[in-house]
């Protein structure tokens, strides 16, 4: 639908990413987005206007990366992002400019315009600061849940804390 990489190819990349820059000392920045009220999107504008979304909303952000980072479909209306060599503030202010770019893109389906935004959880591997890539999953999952407490449309990490 999306035509991003799904769930089994960021678990099986995260892992090596992960295992790689703790060994090598490098930053590894993770990105957990999931689109505001995405269920609202379905019950007003239908399942078509949803998958429709979900396929403008994947190439705005797989526009937005680099060659070497990751962006995947991780479940629903959920997207991960693996952003290789990139430390927490680079990694905070990539994820506001997704952010804003996904609150200004129209998203026009069959001409009714749908209002779109999403909610951001960022965690950083650093200086071996998690012990494996599920703590630092977790953690970025926290910030989400953060973030979508904290009103939703913005984006949560340890340099807002």
């Amino acid at each position: 639908l999306t035509r991003i990489n799904n769930r089994k190819t960021f678990a099986d990349r995260f892992q090596s990413e992960f295992a790689y820059a703790l060994r090598h000392r490098r930053f590894c920045s993770l990105i957990i987005l999931d689109i505001d009220h995405f269920k609202k999107v379905n019950d007003t504008y239908g399942h078509q206007a949803g998958d429709y979304v979900l396929r403008q909303l994947s190439q705005v952000i797989s526009d937005m990366i680099r060659s070497e980072d990751l962006f995947a479909r991780y479940g629903g209306e959920e997207f991960v992002i693996l952003a290789r060599d990139t430390d927490e503030e680079k990694a905070f202010i990539f994820s506001m400019r997704v952010r804003r770019a996904i609150e200004k893109c129209e998203f026009k389906f069959q001409g009714q315009q749908i209002p779109v935004t999403i909610s951001l959880g960022v965690a950083t591997l650093s200086n071996a600061n998690f012990h494996d890539h599920n703590e630092m999953f977790k953690t970025a999952d926290e910030y989400l849940y953060k973030a979508k407490n904290n009103g939703r449309n913005r984006v949560e990490s340890a340099l807002t804390h």
